[in-house]
């Protein structure tokens, strides 16, 4: 008993360390916008075309997986690049580029108001309303280019 317990309480504590996935399609995204920013001031806002929203929808797709939870109710500041999409039941779900000091240089913020949780891990026991990763200059790099389009 002692030794199944434990099991049980080391594997809520690695809960938090290991990645889950994000539900970004769910309802499904009808339109969108996106918002580049210059110094903590909106920059760029455009409407994104059928093909900008098609690679977003790729890129998340790929990337479904490797988020982390957070309890976050929306992304630090300052934002960079910014992805409000919405869904064609009326909902948002939004994707932020953040930079940040570290190895990764940018971290992406996924929140989806239009699922009961943007992420999800361990088969669905651990649910959160936010998710965050890690971009690599390669990812970084797609999203820009798909902001730029």
């Amino acid at each position: 008993m002692r030794r199944l317990l434990k099991a049980g309480v080391i594997s809520l504590v690695a809960t938090t360390a290991l990645a889950g996935s994000i539900d970004f399609e769910s309802p499904p995204i009808q339109s969108g916008e996106v918002t580049t920013f210059d110094d903590h001031h909106v920059g760029l806002q455009q409407e994104l075309s059928l093909d900008q929203l098609r690679a977003l929808a790729h890129w998340l797709s790929w990337n479904h997986q490797g988020w982390f939870a957070t309890e976050a109710n929306g992304p630090p500041e300052p934002v960079q690049l910014q992805f409000n999409l919405r869904h064609s039941d009326g909902t948002r779900a939004t994707l932020s580029v953040v930079p940040v000091t570290g190895p990764w240089k940018h971290d992406a913020f996924f929140i989806n108001e239009g699922a009961p949780w943007s992420y999800h891990a361990w088969f669905g026991l651990v649910k959160k309303g936010a998710a965050t990763r890690p971009l690599s200059d390669y990812d970084l790099d797609l999203l820009q280019k798909i902001a730029r389009k």
